[in-house]
């Protein structure tokens, strides 16, 4: 499944690469997907807004900027089958971006 979705990014962002821009929001960070309407436990202090026009770079960062916080890697503690990286080195490979950012603090 990890890689289907970035499979099927990959095909939405074709040609469109260049007119996108990302944004994650790093805040109320719970176990399970914000999409299922539950106001379950934080797992991770709030992190804040990223933004970017490379989705791998964005959630790479997003992810580094959460494990550190936690001053472990949470996600491989909440999912001890599951390799958080796996879908970030496969969006790599396949050209969707970089594992590499640069970050830059707005106050």
């Amino acid at each position: 499944m990890q890689e289907k979705m970035i499979e099927y990014a990959l095909a939405v962002m074709k040609g469109k690469k260049e007119k996108m821009a990302f944004f994650n929001f790093a805040i109320k960070i719970t176990k399970e997907c914000d999409c299922l309407a539950k106001d379950d436990p934080r797992v991770a202090p709030d992190i804040g807004i990223l933004a970017s026009t490379d989705p791998v770079s964005i959630d790479q960062a997003s992810f580094d900027l959460v494990n550190k916080a936690c001053g472990r890697d949470i996600f491989k503690e909440m999912r001890p089958n599951l390799d958080g990286k796996r879908q970030l080195d496969y969006a790599r490979k396949l050209g969707l971006g970089n594992l590499d950012y640069e970050l830059i603090t707005l106050a």
